[in-house]
């Protein structure tokens, strides 16, 4: 029985129902623990799903963020002010400098990030505890520096930002929503920096 709790203001689209299951008997062959071990013997297992998800949000919210960029990019060459269209204005040519350096710093910084673990794991069979870290403080840093891309975009876009007809609408949504995954949560910058700290 699927269970629609997925009222939200964002990732709509996801599906991400519960469900209900009664009387239904589940071998243990057919269930895992994640704490257990791979069970086959490729790269790709080694690479532990609390990684798997963040990168992978990650990689959304960062592409949430490219398409928002690039919307406003688009609207800011066709939105007249007081003084020229949008785009001629300093503040706005200072935000979207800005919003792109930061959207492929975090990008670049991802991609670097998990090619070290792929690397690790593909050689060694095995990840070392400072690229586990690396790529969850990039997962979470992608998504954050995501929002902050998203919310420049909403913000070039002025007045135009409140339709849902403009595309940075939906997506300042999707974006804000992932920052509230267990994968954005600031305390991922605290575990980092307990580690580069020397702590446990």
């Amino acid at each position: 029985q699927l269970v629609d709790v997925w009222q939200v203001s964002g990732l709509r689209g996801t599906g991400s129902f519960s469900f209900e299951v009664d009387a239904l008997f589940v071998p243990g062959y057919r269930s895992y623990s994640p704490s257990d071990g791979p069970r086959e013997d490729g790269a790709l297992y080694v690479i532990p799903t609390s990684l798997l998800f963040p990168s992978g949000f990650a990689t959304v919210a960062l592409g949430i963020a490219r398409a928002s960029l690039d919307a406003a990019i688009e609207l800011a060459g066709g939105k007249p002010t007081d003084r020229g269209m949008l785009r001629d204005k300093a503040t706005t040519q200072r935000q979207i400098g800005m919003a792109e350096a930061n959207w492929s710093s975090a990008r670049a910084f991802l991609r670097e990030s998990a090619s070290s673990v792929w690397d690790g794991a593909r050689k060694n069979h095995s990840l070392t505890t400072e690229e586990r870290i690396r790529l969850r403080l990039s997962s979470t840093h992608a998504i954050r520096t995501a929002a902050e891309v998203v919310d420049v975009a909403y913000t070039v876009c002025g007045s135009n930002s409140i339709f849902s007809i403009n595309p940075v609408q939906r997506r300042f949504q999707d974006v804000h929503v992932i920052t509230q995954q267990v994968q954005g949560r600031l305390a991922h910058y605290d575990t980092a920096g307990q580690f580069f700290l020397g702590l446990e």
